[in-house]
């Protein structure tokens, strides 16, 4: 998806007025939290332009505003953790939902605001499964090759087409909510599988 970085949000704003579709927007760094994101709901990007001007009004430090072009579709995520750059333990899908409310079928977004999570689902699948041959499992090489350890999910979005849309990689550290789910899908502690 395209993705742009600005340090400021005048320079972000000024982004969103030249170009025609909706948006999504981050801000962080700073006193900026996972809840600060707006995905804007009209072309011009108006609603997203009031919030960012808030957000500076507000006076709360930050370094810098990410703008992406949002597609509608399901937040899907995969990932695994290495060791040395071998994959160790199970693959997980996790399907996300950041609304207060899910939604309904056939929604394009859930109900209400965005409250950073309102319920995560997990699942364990095998090396057969297509997501993850289509996102993590094209890494694989890499990890290996640089020994990487730790845990890795790629975030995407997923739209009625089935096109995958990688949005985000999260290495190194256990993901939030997934690594709470995993304590009740797994057989043995987290501490024993750590060590």
């Amino acid at each position: 998806l395209a993705s742009d970085t600005y340090k400021t949000i005048e320079e972000s704003v000024k982004a969103i007025q030249g170009k025609k579709g909706m948006r999504v927007g981050k801000v962080f760094g700073g006193d900026a939290d996972s809840e600060d994101v707006v995905i804007s709901e009209v072309e011009s990007g108006e609603d997203l332009i009031e919030i960012l001007n808030r957000y500076a009004d507000s006076g709360k430090k930050y370094d810098g505003v990410e703008i992406e072009d949002r597609v509608i579709g399901i937040e899907m995520g995969c990932a695994a953790y290495y060791s040395r750059g071998r994959r160790t333990g199970p693959i997980e899908l996790n399907f996300q939902h950041k609304e207060i409310a899910a939604g309904w079928p056939g929604a394009t977004r859930g109900l209400g605001a965005l409250c950073g999570e309102s319920g995560t689902a997990a699942v364990y699948v095998g090396e057969s499964n297509v997501f993850y041959k289509k996102t993590l499992a094209m890494f694989d090489d890499h990890l290996k090759a640089i020994e990487f350890t730790g845990e890795m999910d790629i975030g995407c979005m997923v739209n009625d087409d089935g096109e995958i849309l990688p949005l985000e990689f999260t290495p190194g550290r256990p993901g939030y909510p997934d690594s709470f789910l995993r304590r009740s899908l797994a057989a043995t502690s987290q501490m024993a599988f750590f060590y």
